[in-house]
């Protein structure tokens, strides 16, 4: 089941558009590289999530995700504000996701939940599904 289509309104249907095309090699967090790596899939666990907010005005600004995958890496994923009602909600700590589609980013600011230069961002094309590897 492709878990970004939802029954939003139809500015978030728009915004939750997903492919259904998924190759079936997955990759590890430790091959993922920035601007080469938007057509792989990876098999990762939701270790943490959270909303990141500006503490001025109180708006949230993304939610935020530390991915795990079975060679124990981890990264951390960024949803952006605008796509949070398509994926925050479908995502459950403590679960094993398919996740395809996605940029990987190198950071820009100062803002870095793990010691690493890089972080995933889901898009409007990304596909989320439950995999079958165990936690």
């Amino acid at each position: 089941m492709i878990m970004a289509l939802s029954t939003f309104s139809s500015q978030s249907s728009r915004l939750c558009q997903s492919s259904k095309k998924m190759s079936s090699m997955y990759r590890f967090l430790s091959d993922l590289q920035p601007e080469l790596t938007d057509k792989w899939k990876v098999h990762v666990m939701v270790t943490r999530k959270w909303r990141t907010f500006n503490p001025r005005s109180g708006k949230i600004l993304s939610a935020d995700l530390i991915l795990t995958d079975e060679r124990n890496r981890s990264i951390h994923a960024r949803i952006p504000e605008l796509l949070m009602e398509c994926f925050y909600n479908k995502l459950t700590e403590g679960v094993v996701y398919q996740i395809h589609q996605f940029e990987v980013k190198v950071y820009r600011t100062q803002y870095r939940p793990l010691n690493r230069d890089m972080f995933i961002q889901l898009l409007r094309r990304t596909s989320i599904r439950a995999s079958h590897i165990p936690a």
